[in-house]
């Protein structure tokens, strides 16, 4: 489904991705971890178009994507969340949902109001996200995700900052989408969830992957444990 072959991105004298390589299989969930300041969220901004990658390549189904904007990856089936939420904060949370639809605004609307329905979030519907607490913020960003049906979903520390109960329901709905047919390439801190829930994991460090396998090869892995704690 996504194939990363070879890529880098500089900032100044920084290497932030150094020939990086990674392939995510369609129907999987991808992890990536790594130390503070490792490049898992450069390169997330590649694969998604918010950065440019200054080399190799980034296929998506088959097509190059390396050098399209953020708006045309979208709308090829790659959506993506951020650590910090990114609702409008003058907008209603219906309007969060249409606001990023490509329907037709009836069609969307009735999309927005099942998808939160489904998350539990009627009552909240009209409420705007500056008053929305952070845990349904979280959830109507997860919503959004949604609108546009994608196939490949970026989650960047979807779990940062949550308690419990809601770290559940992110991963009850991460399952649906599984079920659903989708593929999820994450990253988190939450190392007792990642070494659970993904089925391969790549360790990134100084921006090169150091370690890939499964959570039991790589949490085995002295490279990886040297990234952690070795410095």
């Amino acid at each position: 489904l996504l194939t990363v072959q070879g890529v880098t991105k500089h900032f100044g004298g920084i290497k932030a991705l150094n020939g990086v390589d990674l392939t995510v299989q369609r129907g999987r969930t991808v992890g990536v971890i790594g130390p503070n300041g490792s490049g898992k969220s450069t390169l997330f901004n590649v694969i998604s178009g918010i950065d440019r990658a200054d080399g190799g390549s980034i296929q998506f189904e088959g097509t190059e994507i390396s050098r399209l904007s953020a708006d045309r990856i979208n709308r090829l089936g790659i959506a993506r969340s951020f650590q910090l939420t990114r609702l409008f904060g003058t907008l209603s949370a219906v309007e969060n949902l249409v606001v990023v639809s490509r329907d037709e605004p009836a069609v969307a609307r009735q999309r927005a109001d099942d998808l939160l329905t489904f998350l539990s979030l009627s009552h909240v519907r009209d409420e705007i996200g500056d008053n929305l607490s952070y845990g349904q913020q979280k959830l109507v960003e997860f919503a959004r995700l949604e609108m546009n049906e994608p196939t490949l979903l970026l989650l960047d520390e979807p779990f940062a900052g949550v308690n419990p109960v809601l770290e559940q329901r992110l991963l009850e709905r991460m399952a649906d989408w599984l079920r659903d047919g989708k593929t999820i390439l994450l990253t988190d801190h939450e190392m007792g969830i990642m070494m659970e829930i993904c089925d391969e994991l790549y360790v990134l460090d100084y921006g090169e992957v150091i370690a890939h396998g499964t959570p039991a090869e790589v949490r085995a892995d002295e490279r990886v444990m040297e990234a952690y704690f070795g410095r």
